[in-house]
C-alpha cells in the first residue's frame, strides 16, 4: 500500500472527528474580548471568564492577558497567581 493511500485513509478518519479548538478571526476574537471586558466591568466576572476562556485557549494575546488578570484578581475564577503568570506569559 502506498504512502499516499495511508495518508488518504488517515485524513478520512481524522475528518470524522470534529476539531476541539474553536477557530476565530482576529476581528471575532477582539469583539469577544471587548464583550468580556464589558461584562467584567459590570461585575459579571463568571460570564466574562466563560466567554473569554476559549478565545484565550485559541491563542489570542488580548484574551490571554485578560485571563491572566482574572486569575490574578480572582475575578470569575479562584485567585491563582501561578495561573495568572502562565496566562500573562502566554500573551
Amino acid at each position: 500500500m502506498g504512502t499516499w493511500v495511508i495518508s488518504l485513509i488517515f485524513l478520512l478518519v481524522a475528518s470524522l472527528f470534529p476539531a476541539t479548538a474553536q477557530a476565530y478571526t482576529a476581528e471575532e476574537a477582539h469583539q469577544i474580548y471587548l464583550e468580556a471586558v464589558s461584562l467584567s466591568d459590570a461585575g459579571k466576572h463568571g460570564q466574562a471568564y466563560s466567554l473569554i476562556k476559549p478565545v484565550a485557549e485559541a491563542g489570542f494575546a488580548e484574551a490571554q492577558h485578560l485571563m491572566g488578570y482574572m486569575h490574578g484578581q480572582g475575578e470569575g475564577v479562584a485567585e491563582n497567581p501561578a495561573k495568572a503568570v502562565e496566562w500573562l506569559e502566554a500573551g
